[in-house]
């Protein structure tokens, strides 16, 4: 059996250089949250050091922004032409993690537009 997030953190003896998600997207704000909840200075045992790098692969959509709205005219024109859409959950659930990567104070990050997207942030503390 896989450990979780939180059992890892607890077993391991030193943080992590780099994490790389690519799992079920629709838990990606979730795996987000709890690698930045046991990486803190006040954790006994950090999960990711400080500098160290989360990647996040498959978040873009056909190397689109991962907005399934009819804001997002590249969406609007992929129904149109009847293409075949990624689950609306899992469209949801990335663009969530794509906001708060971008909007997390403790994160440098950059975004790799090849395929469907690379995700990198890079841990300040």
């Amino acid at each position: 059996m896989t450990p979780s997030l939180p059992e890892l953190a607890a077993k391991i003896s030193r943080p992590y250089d780099l994490i790389f998600i690519d799992a079920d997207k629709i838990s990606y704000p979730n795996y987000l949250s709890l690698i930045l909840s046991h990486s803190t200075a006040s954790t006994s045992i950090r999960l990711l050091k400080p500098g160290g790098i989360i990647v996040a692969d498959n978040i873009l959509r056909r190397g689109l922004v991962a907005d399934a709205s009819d804001a997002n005219p590249w969406s609007l024109s992929s129904k149109q032409a009847g293409e075949r859409a990624w689950r609306q959950e899992d469209v949801d659930a990335l663009d969530r993690f794509n906001k708060e990567l971008v909007g997390n104070e403790r994160l440098e990050t950059f975004l790799l537009p090849l395929f469907d997207g690379l995700g990198l942030g890079r841990l300040k503390d």
